[in-house]
């Protein structure tokens, strides 16, 4: 299950949350006063990346389409805050804070970058909540990502029945 935040409903003060096989939920956050918006717009000067391959060989995407910038130097900054394990911010999955100023340094639309052997990317909103759903389970983003992998999961469109057609172009 994957999600982006779509857009606010004013007539029902309400956000749409967009799920990747075109399904769609709105969502009060009335009950979700403190969550957290992925903040990775250009105005921001930090920015959330999350570990898609630590540096013992586990990964989380078998193929990474992005260009990758090795060794990012230690002047972007060391991550700060969120990890899951406080010991060891290079856990699969672990949403970390760099200075995306420093990293526009090197490129201007960097999405992935190598540091200390580890490879991050921009952290999107489901990888946000699920990251901090793993980390306490009392925060809003926790909450919020629980409900929505219940819906998601219980509300999962029957099989697709309607012919697949081929077509032969000669």
């Amino acid at each position: 299950m994957n999600y982006i935040l779509g857009r606010y409903m004013a007539e029902n003060d309400t956000f749409v949350f967009n799920f990747d096989d075109g399904r769609w939920i709105e969502i009060d956050f009335t009950d979700y006063p403190t969550y957290q918006i992925v903040p990775n717009t250009l105005d921001n000067e930090k920015w959330y990346f999350t570990v898609i391959n630590d540096n013992i060989g586990n990964t989380i995407d078998e193929t990474i389409d992005e260009t990758i910038y090795d060794n990012i130097s230690d002047t972007v900054g060391d991550t700060i805050g969120h990890t899951i394990d406080d010991n060891n911010d290079t856990i699969i999955g672990g949403v970390n804070l760099f200075n995306y100023r420093e990293l526009r340094k090197i490129e201007t639309n960097i999405s992935s970058f190598r540091k200390n052997g580890v490879l991050y990317r921009k952290t999107t909103q489901t990888e946000l909540d699920r990251f901090l759903s793993q980390k306490d389970d009392t925060n809003d983003n926790g909450k919020l990502f629980r409900l929505l992998n219940t819906l998601y999961n219980e509300h999962k469109p029957a099989v697709e029945t309607v012919p697949k057609i081929e077509v032969t172009m000669v």
